[in-house]
């Protein structure tokens, strides 16, 4: 059986591993104060993979990232309903501000 761990923090510092580099990845308190990123969510499986969710005011929406079994990324961006809006599979690390600045419109860094 595959165990899961999903927590939910305004303060990103608390959130799973796997989430916890994700954010790194995105730029971690660089990213925060950018985009104004609230409301982490994140979870964490047995097999490494996972996501990290949050809420971005401008524009109204949540963004998840999900790391793969394969170590690459899918970015989703939703409706504050839940909505599926955007989708971009097999982003790899390297890549993953610049998708996130092309689905959304917001810059990662200076």
């Amino acid at each position: 059986m595959n165990k899961t761990t999903t927590e939910q923090h305004d303060d990103f510092r608390d959130v799973p591993h796997v989430a916890s580099v994700i954010l790194h990845q995105l730029g971690g308190r660089r990213f925060r104060r950018m985009t104004g990123a609230k409301t982490f969510v994140g979870q964490q499986n047995d097999d490494g993979t996972g996501w990290l969710r949050f809420r971005l005011p401008k524009p109204r929406c949540i963004i998840q990232v999900t790391l793969t079994a394969m170590d690459t990324y899918i970015v989703r961006r939703l409706a504050l309903n839940g909505q599926e809006r955007k989708v971009c599979e097999d982003v790899y690390a390297d890549n993953l501000e610049a998708v996130f600045t092309g689905m959304t419109g917001l810059y990662t860094r200076l």
